[in-house]
C-alpha cells in the first residue's frame, strides 16, 4: 500500500497545479463591439458616398477600415463575438465597390454585421450598425 500513494498522490497535484496557474482574461467585448462598430459604420458611409476624391484613397480607406474590423475579432475574448467579426471579415467582397452595386453582397454585410449586432447585444453592448441600402437595380 506505501508504493501506491505516491502513485495517487502524484497525478492529483499535477491536477492542481494545472488548475491554479492561468486565469481567464477579462472580457473585451465592450470595447470590441464600439471598435467594430465604429470601422463598420465607415465602411458604410463610406460606400453610400463613394469615392469622391482619390479613387486609390478610398480603396486604402476600405482596406484599413476592414482591418480595424479584424483586428477588433481577433483580439475578443467572446468566443461568439469573435466569430461572427470572423464572418463579416471573410465575406468581405475582394472589391468594396460591390457593396455599392451587388444586392448579395451588401445583403451579406447588412446580415454579418447584424450578427456580430445581436451577440455584442447578449454581451451586454448594444451597438449601431450601417445598413447599405439594397435596391432593386442593383446587379445581383
Amino acid at each position: 500500500m506505501i508504493r501506491l500513494r505516491p502513485l495517487v498522490i502524484a497525478p492529483a497535484l499535477l491536477l492542481l497545479s494545472a488548475c491554479g496557474g492561468e486565469s481567464e482574461p477579462a472580457d473585451n467585448s465592450t470595447q470590441v463591439c464600439t471598435d467594430f462598430s465604429t470601422a463598420q459604420s465607415d465602411i458604410s458611409d463610406g460606400i453610400r458616398a463613394g469615392w469622391g476624391g482619390a479613387k486609390a484613397d478610398w480603396y486604402a480607406q476600405m482596406d484599413n477600415l476592414v482591418g480595424q474590423i479584424d483586428a477588433a475579432g481577433l483580439t475578443s475574448t467572446n468566443p461568439d463575438i469573435k466569430d461572427r467579426i470572423g464572418q463579416v471579415v471573410q465575406s468581405f467582397p475582394d472589391d468594396p465597390l460591390d457593396l455599392g452595386l451587388s444586392k448579395s453582397a451588401a445583403s451579406d454585410f447588412n446580415s454579418t454585421s447584424e450578427a456580430v449586432a445581436r451577440a455584442c447585444s447578449v454581451a451586454g453592448t448594444d451597438i449601431e450598425i450601417g445598413e447599405l441600402p439594397v435596391l432593386p437595380v442593383m446587379r445581383p
